[in-house]
Formats: C-alpha cells, sequence, structure tokens
C-alpha cells in the first residue's frame, strides 16, 4: 500500500509540474522524468515524447537529429544550459499513425551552459520543443539543492 500511496503522489506531482501545448499541425510534446529534485551536476535523465493528436497520419521533416531541444531556465526566466549535445546534420522524416507517439530518452548533466559548474541550488524550468520549433513545447518544473 506504500508503494501505491508514493507511485500516485509522483503522478500527481509529475502532472503538476507539466504545461504541455499543441502544435497547429496536431503534434503534441511531453517531457517526463521520475523525480523532480536534483544534487548540484546531477544527471537529468526523462523521456521526450512526440504524439499525434489527430485521427489522421502525420509527417514531418527534420533538418538534424535529435528531433528535439531542450533549455533550462532559471527563476528570472534566462537560459542557464541549452540543448547539451551535438545535433547530426541529416533530413529525417517522422511519420506517426492517428494518435501515434514516439519516445525518446533524454539524459545531460545540470551544468551551466559553459559545461563547466553545477547548476547552482534554486527552481528551474526545463522546456522541451521539436527542433525548430517554438511550438508545441513541454514544460518541467525541478529543483536542485
Amino acid at each position: 500500500m506504500r508503494c501505491l500511496r508514493f507511485t500516485l503522489a509522483l503522478a500527481v506531482l509529475l502532472v503538476l509540474s507539466c504545461s504541455t501545448t499543441t502544435g497547429p499541425d496536431g503534434l503534441k510534446v511531453g517531457l517526463r522524468t521520475a523525480r523532480t529534485t536534483f544534487a548540484p551536476a546531477d544527471t537529468f535523465k526523462g523521456t521526450f515524447t512526440i504524439s499525434n493528436t489527430r485521427a489522421n497520419p502525420v509527417r514531418t521533416e527534420f533538418r538534424a537529429l535529435p528531433r528535439y531541444e531542450i533549455d533550462v531556465y532559471d527563476k528570472n526566466d534566462s537560459v542557464v544550459l541549452s540543448s547539451p549535445w551535438a545535433y547530426l546534420q541529416m533530413t529525417n522524416e517522422l511519420r506517426l499513425g492517428p494518435r501515434g507517439s514516439e519516445f525518446y530518452d533524454v539524459e545531460f548533466v545540470l551544468r551551466t551552459g559553459n559545461g563547466l559548474e553545477p547548476l547552482p541550488v534554486g527552481n528551474y524550468r526545463i522546456r522541451a520543443r521539436l527542433l525548430g520549433y517554438s511550438e508545441p513545447h513541454d514544460d518541467l518544473n525541478i529543483r536542485v539543492e
């Protein structure tokens, strides 16, 4: 019973800390993680999801891999970390069936933009979005302590 209560509490916390939007082409993105509290220079691990909300298939072209971008914002809404990985320049296509989804593992170290210093203690917002698009996006609130 204790495990069930913890799981339900964690699910409620994750739902409350997210703010998802849907793009004009019916694509929706999501960013989920098992925890929202981290130590400085900890590794963020999560899942980025691209979903088709429509009853018809969707096709979108990207010019690089991975197909998503992630920015970490501080309490002043300043970007402190931006997509900490290299992009592979290549044209690739995303095809999703009706109400279909694709999932991507996301992992990066919580460090400042220069990669040398750990993120200071505080509250942060992680924004995930499709590569090259401002919408749709998903926001996830985390704390470093």
